[in-house]
């Protein structure tokens, strides 16, 4: 069976595949690699990722998958910093000053933006655009999940008479998804 694949990916110029195990960086450590056709065999890693002599590139799905991975726990988080401080707010402002929970979410979702920036910016993208650039692009970005989030609340809260914590949550869910994509293809590219 494993041979009858190989075979058949060998027909594909230049495609590399592991067939038995990557390293977590992503390179082949042992395994078979596909290059020209007839050219498949085994490769013994040299500990530079380039095996033997049949070597011609090492493009494999997981080095994107792994970079989205680990850019998406980071986003994680410092989603996790900015909730702390938006649900922070939220539960103080109902709680303490008696206001109407999608007003009290409101606000603690502009200070967990502004945390979400600074940290964003920093250590999920390492974005080298400039901030005069990002800072807007970040702000049309916020403002969209901004209005989501008003909606997804107002919703929940107002028409549904849901309890405002559990309302929140799913909220929160459906506009982390949104802002990292966003982030990701537009503010910090």
């Amino acid at each position: 069976m494993r041979e009858a694949l190989t075979r058949t990916l060998g027909k594909f110029k230049g495609l590399s595949h592991d067939l038995d195990r990557l390293c977590p960086c992503g390179t082949i450590r042992r395994g078979w690699v596909i290059g020209e056709p007839g050219s498949y065999g085994p490769v013994q890693a040299r500990g530079d990722g380039r095996g033997g002599s049949r070597y011609r590139s090492t493009v494999t799905a997981s080095k994107p998958l792994h970079h989205l991975a680990r850019q998406f726990t980071a986003f994680f988080g410092v989603g996790l910093v900015a909730a702390v401080v938006h649900y922070g707010l939220l539960i103080g402002l109902v709680e303490g000053a008696s206001l109407h929970p999608v007003s009290a979410t409101l606000a603690g979702y502009v200070a967990g933006g502004l945390v979400s920036y600074v940290l964003n910016r920093r250590h999920t993208y390492g974005s080298e655009r400039p901030h005069r650039e990002a800072t807007w692009r970040f702000a049309v970005v916020a403002f969209v999940g901004f209005l989501v989030t008003w909606f997804l609340m107002h919703a929940f809260t107002v028409w549904l008479e849901g309890p405002y914590l559990p309302s929140q949550i799913i909220t929160t869910g459906v506009v982390m998804i949104w802002s990292f994509m966003a982030h990701r293809i537009w503010t910090f590219a």
